[in-house]
């Protein structure tokens, strides 16, 4: 029965992408700021309800910032390619994402008209330029996420988290909020939806359709004041808390174990290595 249902999703899906695809492409770009966060929110809760896809919500709630205020700097662990609208039916906000993303058929026409900041991977002059939009849009007022492990997990782990792109909240004062997703199938944490590893876009939508009662839980964790941290000391904050809200082990603790491990037998290679020049 979940096939079947699955199959008719997939098929309501794929034939309603090109309409999906001129709403994201002609209508979003059109819209004032309001109503675009609105049309956001509600085509996303609508796109996730065709996938049989339920969005949950648990923690503090969160607003969109009044005018003058600055944007929120939000992290979340990374899983699947419904994190994006899984999250903007939250709180609409531009997305820091990988630029192959864009060339994606379909729903990189959709990235686009939500205004995701893509980013080429590895290189440094790109990254300084993200930095510099990220900052611009949270001075405006806009929202922006982007996921600090830099790839996707089953979902039962957090990985280390990245600090380069923290700066910008550093730099603007920018509240930073972390989130956590879980995906749950029949109340219980599945890896099913997960889009890590060599599955393809479309065997993961594939996968999404055909999981009986799909959940996405997005928790609101508390937030953190730049004010007085560097972007180390926030991602270290950052990780304790996702991973204390997962319930599993905090990458960045196991880091500065390994780190403490290592230094003196660095500092003893270092040492030998000195000795030994004539």
């Amino acid at each position: 029965m979940n096939y079947l249902t699955g199959a008719l999703r997939f098929i309501l899906i794929v034939i309603s992408i090109p309409f999906f695809m001129f709403v994201a492409g002609v209508r979003f770009p059109k819209a004032e700021e309001a109503e675009y966060r609105k049309l956001v929110e509600t085509w996303c809760r609508r796109l996730l309800a065709m996938l049989g896809v339920r969005v949950s919500y648990t923690g503090r709630p969160l607003r969109h910032p009044a005018p003058g205020e600055k944007g929120y700097l939000l992290l979340s662990n990374h899983i699947s390619f419904l994190d994006i609208f899984s999250i903007d039916t939250l709180i609409c906000s531009r997305f820091v994402a990988k630029a192959e993303i864009s060339r994606w058929p379909a729903f990189g026409t959709i990235a686009k008209g939500v205004r995701t900041i893509f980013i080429e991977r590895g290189n440094r002059r790109a990254i300084l330029a993200i930095a510099e939009q990220m900052e611009s849009a949270l001075n405006r007022g806009e929202n922006v996420i982007f996921f600090p492990e830099g790839t996707t997990s089953l979902g039962n782990t957090l990985l280390p988290l990245h600090a380069n792109l923290i700066e910008a909240a550093v730099a603007t004062g920018a509240t930073v909020q972390p989130l956590v997703l879980r995906y749950k199938s029949r109340g219980k944490l599945t890896t099913r939806m997960s889009y890590a590893g060599d599955v393809s876009i479309f065997h993961c939508l594939w996968n999404v359709v055909t999981t009986p009662d799909a959940t996405v839980e997005v928790e609101v964790l508390d937030p953190i004041d730049p004010a007085g941290k560097n972007r180390h000391q926030i991602c270290r904050e950052v990780s304790a808390r996702m991973a204390a809200a997962l319930g599993v082990r905090d990458p960045a603790i196991e880091e500065e174990r390994r780190e403490l491990t290592l230094r003196p037998v660095l500092k003893q290679t270092v040492r030998t290595k000195a000795d030994s020049v004539p």
